[in-house]
């Protein structure tokens, strides 16, 4: 059994991830179901949902930094990062690791951090993204993509508008 304060100081842990969900989706907030599984639509494969996830993260990164939580629906309901059965968090960081890995620019690691919330018996994946230092590009089906926050979208933007925000943003 936990003592009071261990008690406590989780709870106390776990506001962090309600007063981000209070907030809810803006600039710097963004919620995702899960990191691959598509929980109304089955048929779209992994892959493309995960690729909401990179594109999330490097647009905070691209923008002023935020917050990513999968395990949370758009409308702010904790499902849990279970709905993507991995056995444990572990193995759900190293796959998270491991496909940012392959498709995003490497530096993107020292710009972010990973934490995990159980709440109501669910898991919460937080992703602290930072405002990087240099652009962060994104390989997706063998294109490369650059994204940057916009209200509470992710927007792609073409090379024109990239090499005009670059110009600006990373100097």
């Amino acid at each position: 059994l936990e003592n009071k304060d261990e008690q406590k100081s989780k709870s106390d842990k776990n506001q962090k991830i309600f007063n981000l969900i209070a907030k809810g989706e803006g600039i710097a907030i963004e919620f995702k179901a899960t990191l691959q599984k598509s929980i109304d639509k089955p048929n779209i494969p992994p892959t493309v949902i995960e690729n909401n996830v990179i594109k999330s993260i490097a647009g905070f990164c691209n923008t002023e930094g935020g917050n990513l939580l999968i395990g949370v629906s758009d409308n702010g309901d904790i499902i849990g990062i279970e709905q993507d059965n991995f056995q444990s968090n572990d193995k759900f960081k190293n796959h998270l690791k491991n496909i940012v890995d392959a498709r995003v620019t490497q530096s993107v690691f020292s710009y972010i951090n990973t934490e995990f919330f159980k709440i109501e018996g669910k898991t919460v994946c937080l992703i602290e993204c930072e405002k990087s230092d240099t652009a962060i590009f994104v390989q997706y089906e063998g294109v490369t993509h650059f994204y940057k926050r916009n209200l509470e979208s992710t927007d792609s933007l073409n090379p024109q508008e990239t090499l005009e925000y670059c110009k600006k943003r990373f100097k």
